[in-house]
């Protein structure tokens, strides 16, 4: 579990979700189940999506999800993560 927190943050530090993002929850979206949905992604396959809240999975769920499904980020979030890297290094 503790790779799915590392990778989370790492994910915020490097700019995701984007904005851009159609899973990407804003204030006020209707898809928040919380104040700390706000920000993240909305897609449950996804690193980026906010755990331990009312209505959405605990992170030992969330690693044991991701693990089955062999993925860390949704597209959206892969394909920004990408253009942001390439940004910073190169």
């Amino acid at each position: 579990a503790f790779y799915c927190i590392l990778s989370h943050e790492l994910g915020h530090f490097y700019g995701l979700p984007s904005s851009e993002n159609p899973n990407f929850i804003k204030y006020g979206d209707s898809r928040a189940f919380s104040e700390l949905d706000y920000f993240h992604c909305n897609d449950r396959n996804c690193v980026m999506e906010q755990v331990n809240v009312p209505g959405r999975m605990d992170l030992l769920e969330k690693a044991l999800h991701l693990r089955k499904h062999r993925r860390l980020f949704c597209e959206y979030d892969l394909k920004t993560l990408r253009e942001n890297l390439r940004k910073l290094y190169i």
